[in-house]
């Protein structure tokens, strides 16, 4: 694989365990990879989660040129103008489609026999404008709880199953340790890639993609479409060996 001018991350349990901040030795590596790459992150997130799990807290904010934001599974793209971020482009769902999703996804939950938890911890289901995420413990839960529900992603495969067949219109994806996306038809990573790509003017043969969820299903696995180069990662840790090799110019 030659040396890539474009690095490519999911966030949750890529880049830092789920909902969580980078941690020190991550923004280190950060910071020395947008000196001398383009680095784009496509996630599940808000921009709100984006500038308190990234932006808020790397101290290299002269380089933040270099990083793009593509939110909401790609329907989303943010970048830095003048010391904020900019939307540049957006795929909303529209209200009454949103409603729709939202009734749909409770009538399939109180039909399954799936225990949750006790105590949900935040919005269990949000909306999140271009997407809705269903957060199974809560947006808040504590990320030790998160990682015993379903690590294997059998809970959620039984979701997805039945609500493939009542919203056949949209997209459905598993991602981070408890969650499940809903998009419009269509939107999926290997879309939200290939419009920013378009958009940008950009190769993708001159990018790598780095992700924990390349399984069939999962919400990295679109990107297996798409003629960018993909690596798994197993978590965090990884990405940091991952990353110190592309520093290296090794990966």
């Amino acid at each position: 694989m030659k040396n890539k001018d474009i690095i490519i991350f999911d966030y949750d349990n890529t880049l830092a365990e789920s909902r969580q901040p980078l941690d020190f030795e991550m923004r280190e590596l950060f910071c020395s990879l947008l000196k001398t790459k383009q680095v784009v992150i496509i996630t599940g997130g808000t921009i709100e989660h984006a500038k308190k799990q990234i932006t808020n807290v790397v101290p290299c904010l002269d380089d933040i040129k270099n990083l793009h934001l593509l939110l909401t599974t790609g329907s989303i793209y943010y970048r830095w103008n003048s010391g904020e971020w900019e939307e540049v482009y957006s795929h909303v769902i529209s209200d009454s489609d949103s409603e729709y999703i939202i009734d749909t996804f409770k009538e399939v939950l109180s039909s399954m026999d799936i225990f949750f938890s006790s105590n949900i911890k935040g919005e269990q289901l949000e909306n999140r404008k271009t997407q809705i995420t269903f957060s199974a413990l809560g947006q808040e839960a504590e990320l030790e709880e998160k990682k015993l529900w379903d690590p294997n992603q059998e809970k959620r495969k039984k979701i997805v199953e039945k609500l493939n067949k009542k919203l056949s219109n949209f997209d459905i994806h598993i991602g981070g340790s408890t969650s499940i996306d809903i998009t419009k038809k269509g939107i999926d990573k290997k879309w939200g890639l290939e419009t920013f790509f378009n958009y940008m003017n950009w190769n993708q043969e001159d990018a790598l993609f780095i992700g924990d969820a390349l399984f069939i299903g999962g919400n990295d696995y679109p990107v297996t479409k798409t003629n960018i180069d993909v690596k798994e990662t197993t978590g965090p840790k990884e990405t940091t060996g991952i990353i110190k090799g592309i520093l290296k110019n090794i990966i």
